[in-house]
């Protein structure tokens, strides 16, 4: 009996011995302080990838409306103000018209001097030379060495425009041009520029068609 109890405490000794060995033997559990020679504890590193998934998923700061619209607008008002600038400049400058071609004009008679040149001019009028109305008429207009008749000077000057349309009609450059004049300042007819610039261009068409006494480098004179 007394071995029997002696071996049972030895063996319960021995079984403390062995567990008390285990429990001081077993490596001692990560506290959650960091080592000096180890990795970081998990609960120090959660923090900073929070951090950073959050800063990852916020969205980006949003412009208040005047701060995103100024840039838009700026460059817009400053494209447009260039365009009105220039078109004020050009609205208030006054159209460019081209320039109208001299218009031609025969060289004119020279005036009467005396009554006998006037009869004669008279004579030759209806004869000869319609121009030579216009000569006559003039005098009978001036009164300067005949007495002045108004109406015999406006006969004449019928017989004049009638006698230019008749030799313009038979092909007369001089006469078209001289025709031309009268329709152009008015004299003796209603001033028609449009019919004027017409029989000019009769004229000159009828000195490029040949040369004529009455033409000179294809213009009628």
């Amino acid at each position: 009996m007394r071995l029997g109890g002696v071996a049972m405490l030895s063996g319960a000794a021995l079984g403390v011995v062995i567990a008390l060995a285990f429990h001081f033997g077993s490596p001692p559990e990560p506290s959650e302080k960091a080592s000096p020679y180890g990795a970081a504890p998990a609960s120090s590193i959660a923090p900073t990838q929070t951090a950073v998934v959050a800063s990852a998923s916020a969205p980006a700061p949003v412009a208040s409306p005047s701060e995103s619209a100024a840039p838009a607008v700026a460059p817009t008002a400053r494209a447009v103000s260039a365009p009105l600038a220039s078109g004020s400049a050009s609205a208030g400058a006054p159209p460019r018209v081209a320039a109208a071609e001299p218009f031609p004009m025969a060289a004119p008679l020279p005036p009467v001097t005396n009554a006998k040149e006037l009869e004669r001019a008279e004579i030759r009028c209806y004869e000869v030379d319609p121009e030579e109305c216009g000569r006559a008429a003039d005098a009978y207009d001036a009164g300067v060495f005949v007495h002045r008749d108004a109406a015999r000077a406006t006969n004449l000057r019928k017989v004049e425009l009638t006698r230019l349309n008749r030799r313009c009609e038979q092909r007369s450059p001089h006469a078209c041009l001289v025709l031309a004049g009268h329709y152009e300042s008015g004299a003796g007819v209603d001033e028609n520029d449009k019919h004027a610039r017409a029989l000019v261009a009769h004229a000159r068409e009828l000195c490029r068609r040949g040369p004529k006494t009455e033409c000179a480098d294809g213009e009628p004179k």
